[in-house]
């Protein structure tokens, strides 16, 4: 059995029933692309955002699937395979919700006003989103892993980071409403 036979026929129905807007994304949104700035208590910018190599257009869904993705995964390890995974630290409703409604704040700066009837749909229309889209983040980091075990000179447990990622992609999947 091939990926493509695993994959192939849920993702291309699954996301194509997901609306998502293409936007510029990061990627790559996890702890070690975030610096957080000292001395920035007197302005609004608290964060940078480092690292946009994977940087391109994409789904939104990716980019904020791929950051909640990125909560489970600790690469702070000094011993083989150098990361931990742990699907307990994937972020609650509430933490997604806190997360979509800071985005959503930002947009509605320029949108005329929105009710909250409108508002609790788009955000529950955005978890849906996001978590689908968090199933292609664990499959395109997967894939990634498996080339990087072959041509990576950095030490790193790629096969092993791959296998965490799919066998993540099999649980998430199993708690989605698809």
């Amino acid at each position: 059995m091939t990926l493509t036979v695993i994959f192939s026929p849920f993702f291309r129905s699954v996301l194509q029933a997901t609306p998502s807007p293409v936007v510029f994304c990061h990627n790559d949104c996890q702890e070690g692309n975030l610096l957080l700035l000292d001395n920035a208590e007197n302005s609004d910018q608290k964060l940078m955002l480092i690292d946009f190599e994977y940087s391109s257009y994409n789904f939104r869904g990716f980019d904020f699937g791929n950051h909640f993705c990125e909560w489970m995964y600790d690469y702070n390890c000094d011993e083989y395979p150098f990361f931990k995974a742990d699907i307990k630290k994937y972020p609650t409703k509430m933490q997604q919700l806190h997360f979509i409604r800071a985005y959503n704040a930002e947009l509605q700066n320029d949108c005329e006003d929105i009710d909250e009837k409108q508002i609790a749909k788009m955000e529950e229309q955005m978890l849906e989103e996001v978590n689908r889209y968090a199933l292609a983040s664990h499959f395109f980091w997967g894939l990634w892993s498996i080339i990087q075990a072959r041509i990576s000179t950095i030490e790193f447990g790629y096969l092993e980071y791959a296998v965490a990622r799919f066998e993540t992609y099999f649980e998430q999947k199993r708690h989605l409403s698809v």
